[in-house]
């Protein structure tokens, strides 16, 4: 028998329609954003992205879009409103 540990996400980013002033994307230089609120419309701790790396040198990312499958008819299959993805490179590496 083979024991798989279950995976928990972590919040990393978060941008919602309602941010306003530009968008995270503003050229700040500065990749965090409201770091001590993971609620908050605009969210990021891009910052600490190398800790998450895994063991093989991978991301393990899920990105999700709450709601989607109520939107858009036919989007998502089984009521799934997200994509779950490795990778070894991201922007800031």
């Amino acid at each position: 028998m083979v024991r798989v540990a279950v995976e928990e996400w972590q919040l990393l980013f978060r941008q919602t329609h309602q941010a306003s002033g530009g968008g995270f994307f503003e050229n700040t230089g500065n990749p965090d954003a409201n770091t001590q609120n993971p609620d908050a419309p605009l969210f990021s701790l891009l910052s600490e992205m190398e800790q998450f790396r895994r063991l093989d040198g991978t991301f393990h990312f899920r990105m999700s879009w709450p709601g989607m499958c109520e939107l858009v008819a036919g989007y998502c299959i089984d009521g799934i409103d997200y994509i779950v993805s490795r990778q070894s490179w991201w922007p800031g590496s």
